[in-house]
């Protein structure tokens, strides 16, 4: 099936995230704020939904949701790691469940950075300035 897939920003130089989260108004806060700071984002709600969205925008990272109907975000750390094409992918992986941030401990291997929600939004862009290189990180003029 084709995914509507929400692009914020024009530029192309632009680093690419995709933010994965099952709530409307999460996606929406964290688009809005990474377009704002410059980088281009791809918003969707389901692991499901991910999956194509990985191969047509090509992101340089992935704002990842640990719960998430259907598949937890294992499910997608997993396949970006196991798939040549993405493995240079970074992946944050976020929750505000506590037994997620133990899951994500012991499986550290498949996340770059585990960010325990709610967190500060300014903390999302200095990670970003952190795991992508500088030619690539937007909003990095901290």
């Amino acid at each position: 099936p084709i995914v509507p897939i929400r692009v914020m920003g024009t530029s192309q130089s632009a680093c690419l995230i995709l933010v994965v989260d099952d709530s409307r108004t999460l996606r929406a806060a964290f688009g809005s704020y990474l377009e704002t700071n410059g980088y281009l984002v791809s918003s969707v709600e389901s692991v499901e939904h991910a999956i194509p969205v990985l191969e047509s925008f090509e992101p340089h990272a992935v704002l990842l949701d640990s719960v998430l109907p259907g598949a937890i975000g294992l499910t997608l750390a997993e396949k970006i790691r196991k798939t040549d094409k993405f493995k240079h992918i970074k992946i944050i992986a976020m929750s505000g469940d506590d037994a997620m941030e133990r899951l994500a401990g012991m499986v550290k291997s498949q996340y770059d950075v585990f960010l325990k929600k709610p967190f500060p939004m300014r903390k999302l862009l200095e990670t970003l300035a952190l795991l992508l290189p500088k030619t690539e990180t937007a909003g990095a003029d901290f």
